[in-house]
């Protein structure tokens, strides 16, 4: 038996795992957080090696967005006082260290489309001088207006809004930029009579970041707290209290430091790995200690020898399902691997390494705990009853004992009522998500998409295989066709390509109006013009050097995975005709496709995880029982439960997104467990002779309480998660205590009858 030599050996034992715990917690130092994009992208996945390879192709810079709008109460941007606020703002960011100078976007550097210049002639700015007048900046308004960008990108058609564009310095991390600028921004704004705000998916990693930090950094101690609190109104000792609460350090610091050590960073996904981790670590101690104190209550012997025989039949009694239950919860997370998602991978097996981990906890740590501990700690803080005193059930459980066929009816009955509701599922999510509504930066991320034309970029990349293609009148044609296409589709602000500085040249040259129906040799003047103001006209963002991919940009505002997805559908039924035969071929790319994807991926290798989490939960039950039947009846209240909660939310309209789709893969383990400690007594009971109503009622007696306690830790935990500053994690945390709730339900109704039916 596992637990002779540490209940022999104590302090050996008990140094065995201080040493592993400080060499595993050197690795934390080494941790990583990545709150990036890209540390959640499927690998593999076509879209985002297209985005990838797109971003070098027309060098995609990092950018952030300053957002430069009216105070109430306050004059306009779109006045003498805001726009030299707006030409300062322009010229001291490119003076900062963490901004690349030169590019550097905003209505003060934006080249003014003015007609009859000649081809050395490019053209003024639009606050080379800064309107002093009312009158003037009226009529630079109406300037404005006639620039394909000015109201979209640069000045808000109130007036009440500028936006600036800066391009971080090569070599600058995210994190450093950002704080600069947060440092630059603030006296400035101070000081002024106009708000300065930073916004843009650069900033939001930076401050999702901030948020994973301060998460990590409080919900860690909350936890332990509110497991303290839990254990000692469950098991009532303070000595049960230490004991578990020292193995769940020990396995918090092996698990994390092995993160470190393996050079796997925290990200968004991983954030909840520590919660889970520590309320699926004290499970089974629940049993361990509830059998234990049992055992204690049937002689008043305390010492260290009589506590040793207690824990020895506590565990004789208690290790078998204990293992088991260890073995199907981590099986459940080893489900998490077959993603092509990397976190996801990652916190499958740190998840089930914990679980392992703590499964060895319970057969060395604890027990050692048992003996070491001063004998005054295990004594509760009211009488216990012994296993026979304790054979009588709740009134509860003493209703499902005489009612046993009206409580089977009574969980079928809830299971139809909410069923249904899994129907009405959606799946929607959003980087904004992440943010309360009430934070600065979705506050920005309002204003910038209702006074712009869109945050979130959806490119369609063209590609011919004809050299230059996209230089002459055909390719000119196509995109404008495509641009068009686009500008129909649904939920685009606004679209812009390589046209859109041809079209400024245009009229710069004296040549407005429809740059396609140009004759070949103005065509190849204005393209000639484009190369020469490549930087200042933006030309590699939308045209590749070799001229052979031409990418159309649609700014889409509020994106979400639901828009993302009508305006895929929608530009793909108008794209596939109207390129066909013509030699180009298209692909999406940009940080909307992307962001479905990665959505669709995690949100659907969730749900196929589950699969794989049932037949390896099932082949573990079938190894251990040998009887199909036992298996079906275990994982019955465990499938009902999950379509008890699949269907309330289905109900209360909340969507699958990336961190609630997870819920069930967990739930499903933890779940488990109920059924089979209350099987695994049941089986016992009957052993000995009992017949099916004695036994019944001896395993809600005994099982059954510990099972509602072990429901409780594991709810109460999980509603850690709302403590978070993580919408998404709330979410996680509500559903996945509503699960082990309705795991208990479903495991006490309807776990009964199943059992007299095998």
């Amino acid at each position: 038996m596992l637990a002779r030599l540490p209940l022999a050996r104590p302090r050996v034992t008990l140094l065995c795992g201080l040493l592993l715990a400080v060499l595993s917690a050197s690795g934390l130092p080494r941790l990583e957080l990545r709150t990036d994009g890209q540390a959640v992208y499927p690998a593999g996945n076509r879209v985002v090696q297209q985005s990838a390879a797109d971003a070098e192709r027309f060098r995609e810079p990092d950018r952030i967005i300053l957002l430069v709008s009216a105070r109430p109460g306050g004059p306009l941007v779109a006045s003498p006082a805001g726009l030299r606020f707006l030409k300062e703002i322009d010229r001291y960011l490119r003076t900062l260290p963490v901004v690349d100078g030169g590019d550097v976007r905003s209505l003060a550097s934006l080249l003014e489309p003015q007609s009859g210049l000649s081809a050395l002639q490019l053209a003024g700015e639009y606050l080379e001088e800064v309107p002093a007048t009312p009158a003037e900046v009226a009529e630079l308004r109406r300037r404005v207006r006639r620039h394909p960008l000015g109201e979209g990108m640069f000045l808000s058609a109130d007036g009440s809004a500028a936006a600036v564009y800066a391009t971080l310095a090569e070599g600058v991390p995210r994190r450093e930029a950002v704080e600069a600028l947060e440092v630059w921004a603030g006296p400035r704004a101070a000081g002024s009579a106009f708000d300065l705000r930073l916004t843009g998916p650069v900033v939001a990693e930076v401050l999702l970041g901030r948020k994973v930090l301060r998460d990590l950094a409080w919900t860690i101690p909350v936890m332990v707290l509110v497991m303290a609190l839990l254990l000692y109104g469950c098991l009532g000792t303070p000595g049960a209290v230490i004991a578990v609460l020292m193995e769940v350090l020990v396995v918090l610091a092996c698990v994390l430091g092995g993160m470190g050590w393996a050079g796997v960073p925290v990200t968004l996904v991983t954030t909840v790995l520590p919660v889970v981790v520590m309320a699926l670590a004290v499970a089974d101690e629940v049993h361990f200690l509830e059998r234990l104190q049992a055992f204690q209550a049937e002689t008043p012997d305390v010492s260290r020898a009589g506590r040793r025989a207690a824990a020895e039949a506590a565990l004789r009694e208690m290790g078998r399902p204990m293992v088991l239950t260890s073995l199907t919860t981590a099986a459940g997370f080893l489900a998490f691997p077959a993603s092509d998602i990397a976190p996801l991978r990652d916190f499958g097996i740190f998840a089930a390494a914990g679980i392992l981990l703590a499964m060895l906890s319970s057969f060395t740590l604890i027990p050692a705990l048992v003996v070491s501990l001063p004998a005054s700690w295990w004594r509760p803080a009211r009488r216990r009853p012994s296993r026979e005193k304790g054979s009588r059930p709740s009134r509860f459980y003493a209703w499902i004992c005489r009612r046993e066929t009206r409580a089977f009816a009574l969980g079928l009955a809830l299971l139809a009522a909410l069923l249904p509701g899994s129907l009405l599922l959606t799946v929607q999510d959003s980087w904004i998500d992440n943010f309360d509504r009430t934070s600065p930066i979705a506050a920005a991320d309002r204003l910038y998409n209702a006074r712009f034309w869109g945050s979130y970029r959806f490119d369609v990349v063209l590609e011919s295989a004809e050299p230059r293609f996209f230089r002459g009148p055909a390719g000119v044609d196509l995109v404008q066709k495509v641009e068009r296409a686009a500008s129909a589709a649904p939920h685009g602000g606004g679209v812009a390509s390589y046209l859109t500085p041809l079209r400024v040249l245009a009229e710069m040259t004296g040549r407005p109006g429809d740059v396609s129906q140009l004759p070949p040799e103005d065509l190849r003047t204005l393209m000639a013009l484009a190369v020469i103001a490549r930087n200042s006209l933006d030309l590699d963002s939308f045209l590749s050097r070799d001229m052979q991919a031409a990418r159309v940009r649609i700014l889409v505002q509020d994106a979400d995975y639901r828009r993302g997805s009508e305006l895929r559908a929608d530009l793909g039924r108008r794209l596939e005709p109207l390129l066909r035969d013509r030699g180009v071929t298209f692909h999406w790319s940009g940080d909307l496709p992307v962001a479905l994807e990665v959505v669709r991926s995690i949100v659907t290798d969730q749900l196929g995880s589950i699969g794989w989490s049932l037949a390896g939960i099932g082949l573990i039950l079938l190894l251990v029982l040998r009887r199909p039947a036992h298996v079906v009846v275990l994982l019955a209240p465990v499938l009902a439960a999950a379509g008890l909660v699949f269907g309330a939310i289905g109900y209360l309209g909340l969507p699958l997104g990336i961190a609630s789709s997870m819920f069930l893969a967990l739930s499903i383990g933890s779940g488990t467990d109920f059924s089979l400690h209350f099987f695994h007594a049941y089986r016992e009971a009957r052993a000995v002779g009992a017949d099916h109503a004695a036994a019944l009622g001896r395993s809600l007696a005994t099982a059954g309480r510990a099972v509602r306690w072990n429901a409780l830790v594991l709810g109460l935990g999980f509603l850690v998660l709302t403590l978070s500053s993580l919408p998404p994690n709330r979410v996680l945390g509500m559903l996945l205590a509503a699960a082990m709730l309705a795991a208990y339900l479903m495991t006490v109704l309807l776990l009964p009858r199943l059992l007299r039916l095998v």
